[in-house]
């Protein structure tokens, strides 16, 4: 179902790297040579994801490396300055279509697989928003601030294209009775279990004070936000910050172990059995697709991840399963 849609960003991706290539000159900044290499490296590991299936993966790639080649196109024209703030209006104005649409589409979705998809499809949108916020405060140079308004461009742009299949999925999924209560469910069970995760995070898990001091700051931030959009019926929102609030108490017990990759990825393949037979329940029972762990746990089992986000990320897969099924088994979590 999503192949055709990596298909076409692959096609468009492929079309700008031959412009670029066509447009290269001998006397570029090492900044700019250092960026082209990145991206040729990059669309190996794009090649490589494809090729082993990891879709969507595959996709963010596609994503970052194309805005890093519309970057260096600017660059080679000397046009990043002519052309940032147009680039930054340009930006504003999809943001602010794109959050209608949003809105929209959550005020009529009558499936689960619907509003499964719309909180995958939302983490794009977010990303934007990120982007439109550092473009407000213009504390980066220009190269940087083309960058963020690509990249949020792009991301609105992913998630419009998300939104149409989207519309098929949910007129085609298992209809809720009261899709409204099913969501507020979602969201309740969901940062219960964010509450209880937090729980676990003690002081001894602070190996290095200052990283994990700062991922401490951002759950601090997140869980009245994530309570805030739940009192005030913003449930996908809710849903959305619970799980950063989950990854990043992960990620502050996981970078407490120091254990090579290499033993890390022999546990994911040890777990990956496991897994796939908690998606397959998961999906028989016919409420989800579960696209939602199967994004986090490639982030943990693709080729490119680090070890303490490998464990967070697939901590937070196993835990999106458990909350679709309400039967969260601490067992299916990874432990060292």
């Amino acid at each position: 179902m999503i192949k055709p849609f990596i298909q076409k960003m692959k096609s468009e991706h492929d079309k700008l790297l031959k412009e670029v290539n066509d447009s290269l000159k001998p006397n570029l900044s090492s900044s700019t040579i250092e960026s082209y290499l990145e991206i040729l490296r990059n669309q190996f590991s794009i090649d490589m994801l494809i090729k082993e299936g990891y879709h969507l993966l595959s996709i963010s790639g596609l994503i970052t490396n194309k805005i890093h080649l519309n970057v260096i196109k600017a660059k080679m024209s000397g046009k990043i300055k002519e052309e940032l703030e147009d680039k930054i209006k340009d930006a504003e104005e999809k943001l602010t279509s794109t959050k209608n649409l949003l809105y929209e589409t959550y005020e009529n979705l009558k499936s689960y697989q619907g509003f499964e998809w719309l909180i995958f499809a939302y983490t794009y949108l977010r990303d934007a928003e990120t982007s439109a916020n550092l473009l407000r405060a213009r504390e980066a140079v220009d190269s940087e601030l083309f960058f963020h308004a690509c990249l949020a461009i792009e991301m609105c742009n992913i998630f419009t294209d998300f939104i149409d299949l989207i519309k098929t999925i949910d007129e085609k999924g298992k209809k809720a009775d009261d899709i409204k209560k099913s969501m507020k469910d979602f969201a309740f069970t969901m940062i219960q279990t964010a509450e209880y995760d937090l729980k676990t995070v003690t002081p001894e898990h602070v190996n290095n004070p200052d990283e994990e001091a700062l991922l401490i700051k951002t759950i601090n931030y997140l869980v009245p936000v994530m309570t805030k959009m739940f009192t005030g019926k913003n449930y996908l929102v809710a849903i959305d910050t619970a799980q950063l609030v989950i990854f990043n108490a992960e990620l502050i017990k996981a970078a407490f172990v120091q254990a090579p990759q290499s033993y890390i990825r022999s546990l994911m393949a040890q777990k990956l059995m496991e897994f796939n037979e908690l998606i397959s329940k998961t999906r028989e029972k016919g409420k989800f697709d579960a696209i939602l762990p199967i994004f986090y746990y490639e982030k943990a089992a693709g080729p490119l991840g680090e070890p303490s986000r490998m464990i967070a990320s697939a901590n937070l897969s196993m835990a999106l399963i458990g909350i679709m099924e309400k039967e969260l088994k601490p067992s299916a979590m990874f432990t060292i």
